[in-house]
């Protein structure tokens, strides 16, 4: 049942009714009264053609993390049509279209005097930090309301007057809350500047214990042919392949292929997607495989009887998945909880010798350029790439002490493991809660 004087709703959407009641229910000060909204918007007749601006469109945000990644740099004669605002340092983007996706982020001191397109609303506090502001907008209460008021079937856009009647709960102990909030921002923004892939970590970490060198491209020889002998020429007439072998990098260590220090590799097999079932045997495939370890966000099932007609196929605790069509050279180490699962054709399947080699040394190597380097160097194909066993076997790695390799693991895997923001999250999302108390 819905009380009387939200039924004075100008729309009698479900939604808006329904979101009239909870921003009924937001006890606070109208964002208009904290903030201006829309503050500058450019005059064209001072927009030089053959000036470069910064342009900032709902691509350059990054949704999940609630930050500005990127800027666009445009031609004042190539404005597009949206291009009606300027922002300064301090702004608070806020998306007005598909409300839902939380396109919410601040401007920082790179984005200073930013030309943005006009599917946002650009929030400017006056009395109020921006950060503060910022956290109580991505709030899911907030992004509920929001959601909930947008309107049109194809697009939900919210319309301006929703977002300046939008109440604002003010804290009592102020001074307090505010420098909390500038600090967890300031390191969520940290936190992501410093953010490293697996593979940059790795790499890093074989430079700094001298594994392997980079060849700066001064030092190269740059060829325009190759002479080789004719004994040299091996089962391949591909021109790449010989030419590529001339690799930009030199090894520090002890080195060897790939096949002296494998038990075996095989491959995985062919599943069509009509035998997918909705639960039973995981199904790995290229796509399961980022940074470093199957992740489990669309795994692929099927049913358990195929386990044992595949025998040869399934996989173990601490084998190395390796994809080799397409995508080359993604490398992941087989968990636990994987223990027994199919893999599809286009992965390959390694067992390590463990008394040479550490299988996650091995895994975070195949991620690196190097490895890939001579992965891509071996791949064949015209349309789909591709590299088969026997070629994945001749790549060259480092073969350093076991204890080394002990060593180098723990820095990686520590690295990342200070990389992980699951605690400063978890901490901006109490903090966000005690907003509301």
């Amino acid at each position: 049942m819905l009380p009387y004087d939200v039924l004075k709703s100008e729309e009698w959407s479900a939604n808006i009714l329904f979101a009239e009641e909870e921003l009924a229910q937001l006890e606070g000060t109208p964002l208009n009264k904290i903030a201006t909204i829309n503050p500058e918007r450019i005059d064209l007749d001072f927009i030089e053609n053959d000036l470069n601006y910064q342009y900032i469109d709902l691509s350059c945000i990054d949704e999940s993390q609630g930050l500005i990644t990127e800027v666009k740099t445009v031609k004042g004669k190539d404005f597009p049509a949206r291009a009606r605002l300027k922002v300064k340092t301090g702004d608070i983007l806020l998306a007005t279209v598909r409300p839902e996706q939380n396109n919410i982020a601040i401007v920082t001191d790179a984005y200073d005097g930013s030309i943005v397109n006009n599917t946002f609303a650009v929030v400017r506090p006056e009395s109020v930090p921006s950060e503060w502001l910022y956290f109580l907008l991505r709030s899911n209460k907030i992004n509920s309301v929001l959601t909930a008021q947008a309107t049109g079937s194809s697009i939900p856009t919210l319309k301006i007057k929703q977002i300046t009647d939008l109440k604002i709960p003010i804290p009592e102990n102020g001074k307090q809350v505010f420098t909390q909030a500038k600090d967890l921002f300031n390191r969520w923004q940290q936190h992501h500047e410093m953010m490293q892939t697996m593979d940059e970590v790795a790499e890093e970490q074989f430079l700094q214990n001298k594994i392997v060198k980079n060849i700066e491209k001064n030092e190269r020889e740059q060829k325009l042919f190759h002479i080789l002998p004719y004994e040299d020429l091996e089962d391949r007439l591909d021109v790449m392949y010989y030419y590529a072998q001339e690799l930009y990098f030199e090894w520090l260590t002890q080195v060897t292929q790939l096949e002296k220090i494998v038990h075996k590799i095989r491959s995985g097999v062919a599943i069509p997607r009509r035998k997918y079932t909705e639960t039973g045997l995981p199904y790995i495939r290229i796509r399961d495989l980022s940074e470093g370890k199957i992740t489990n966000g669309d795994l692929a099932f099927v049913n358990e009887g195929l386990k044992k007609e595949h025998e040869r196929n399934i996989i173990h605790p601490g084998e190395i998945l390796i994809s080799r069509v397409g995508t080359i050279g993604r490398a992941a180490i087989v968990s636990e909880e994987y223990t027994g699962a199919l893999v599809n054709q286009h992965i390959s399947i390694i067992t390590v010798d463990e008394t040479l080699m550490l299988p996650e040394f091995l895994m975070f190597y195949l991620n690196t350029e190097w490895a890939k380097e001579q992965l891509e160097q071996r791949s064949q194909g015209t349309g789909q790439r591709f590299v088969n066993a026997k070629s994945i076997l001749e790549i060259d790695v480092p073969l350093p002490p076991v204890d080394v390799q002990e060593r180098i693991v723990q820095q990686i895997e520590e690295i990342i493991q200070q990389m992980d923001p699951a605690s400063l999250e978890q901490e901006i999302a109490q903090f966000i809660v005690q907003l509301f108390e």
